[in-house]
């Protein structure tokens, strides 16, 4: 896709959510009637905020780090790592991978790649309305997610994990230059959450939240939700990031949604969200893809590869 076309697109995209906002807003209201925890209520809120959103401190601190991220001219590829849940993509300086895939830049890393401010900003409103405690990040990227979970009230601490170094690296940078309460693992999912949770006593015994952002593949998605799941706090919240990016991430989506455990189970278009109650039966599901404007489900997943979407 062309610039012009992304920018254009882009374009379309936000009148879009401006016109559908205002039907989002009742939507919520219809939502809170038919059983939506009130809890959940301010995250849907700020998908829809009545007139633009104005930066705070915290929020422009961070837009200035990825602002600085994009000027870098380092490039990067992509290889393909065995884990237990299968093939995963890792970032690796250009030196390092195979100089016939393509390569990104980190403007498409801090740009493209990591959360956008407006899903940030969705990203600390379930920071806030999880309950007290820690926060369980898979999946570090650039640091520019978590810098958002960990601005929310209900963190008391961010564990954020990553396989790929270049990707721990430019976390641990990220959350260093904001000063937040986060630590940055280098390792890959399995092999923290066996480290993590899988010791008598585990390391953490309770999680507040957990967002799952990395290996894209629905079986693998399933699995570490289901690792996490009894770390759970009533009322924590586990966020999934990109479940509508293909067909398997959709599949895994379903049948967590679908599942037991969950008090509400809540597709926001590009993340769904599951509110832990482990005693509740099928959760209560709501779908709001159709005021955020995000519910294309794409193809089979690549992973030896450089991400298809980077590729120009």
């Amino acid at each position: 896709m062309s610039r012009v076309q992304q920018s254009a697109r882009a374009a379309l995209g936000a009148c879009y959510r401006r016109v559908a906002a205002p039907f989002g807003r009742r939507a919520i209201g219809r939502a809170l009637a038919d059983g939506l925890p009130p809890q959940l209520e301010p995250v849907l809120s700020s998908l829809f905020p009545p007139t633009p959103s104005r930066r705070d401190l915290a929020v422009a601190r961070i837009e200035q780090r990825r602002a600085a991220l994009a000027t870098r001219s380092d490039r990067y590829g992509y290889v393909s790592v065995s884990t237990p849940q299968g093939p995963s993509r890792w970032a690796v300086p250009m030196a390092s991978g195979d100089p016939g895939q393509p390569s990104v830049t980190a403007r498409w890393l801090a740009q493209s790649a990591s959360v956008p401010e407006r899903w940030g900003r969705v990203l600390r409103a379930c920071g806030d309305a999880a309950p007290r405690g820690m926060f369980l990040e898979l999946g570090a990227l650039a640091g520019i997610s978590g810098a958002y979970l960990a601005l929310g009230r209900g963190c008391e601490r961010l564990l954020t994990i990553d396989g790929s170094p270049v990707c721990a690296a430019l976390a641990a940078e990220t959350l260093a230059t904001l000063d937040l309460r986060a630590e940055v693992v280098e390792a890959t999912f399995d092999a923290a959450l066996d480290r993590l949770l899988g010791g008598q006593p585990p390391a953490i015994e309770r999680i507040s939240l957990a967002y799952v952002d990395g290996h894209h593949d629905g079986g693998a998605t399933q699995y570490y939700a289901g690792r996490i799941a009894p770390a759970l706090s009533s009322g924590g919240l586990l966020l999934l990031d990109d479940i509508t990016l293909n067909s398997g991430m959709w599949a895994a989506w379903r049948a967590l949604s679908t599942g037991p455990g969950w008090a509400a189970a809540v597709h926001l278009g590009r993340l769904g969200l599951l509110l832990r109650d482990g005693d509740a039966g099928r959760p209560r599901a709501f779908d709001f893809s159709a005021y955020t404007g995000w519910w294309p489900i794409g193809g089979a997943r690549q992973t030896t590869t450089c991400p298809s979407e980077a590729q120009r």
